[in-house]
């Protein structure tokens, strides 16, 4: 639709009650657009769903965790997830996902091996 709206806001260290606490104040509106673009409805005819980002919050069953796994079940359907690397294994194992390719963002062949890799799973 071409329709933006910010997802979070970014809280100041100050205002942080622990350390554990994300950094970050999310917006009901922002996940709920979030997660309508990431319901199977929306997603049932994509070739390509980029998910932007897998982490912390998606290990704990919040964010964006409740969409991913009716995604999986798209059989034709390639999937990016941008994944902190000490996050990879935790995240295979939740959403039991066995066959991957990690792409290092670092590497200076990354978008080659990353439209590589799409095109060999499309």
């Amino acid at each position: 639709t071409g329709q933006t709206t910010p997802l979070a806001r970014r809280i100041p260290w100050a205002d942080m009650r622990n350390i554990s606490q994300t950094p970050f104040k999310f917006l009901e509106t922002g996940v709920a657009i979030g997660r309508k673009a990431l319901s199977l409805e929306q997603c049932t005819h994509a070739g390509l769903i980029l998910v932007d980002e897998i982490g912390k919050l998606e290990v704990r069953g919040l964010g964006w965790a409740p969409c991913l796994a009716p995604l999986l079940a798209l059989s034709q359907t390639v999937h990016v997830w941008i994944v902190r690397e000490h996050l990879v294994k935790e995240i295979r194992r939740i959403w039991q996902v066995a066959k991957t390719e990690v792409i290092h963002v670092n590497d200076p062949d990354a978008l080659q091996k990353l439209i590589t890799a799409c095109i060999k799973e499309s």
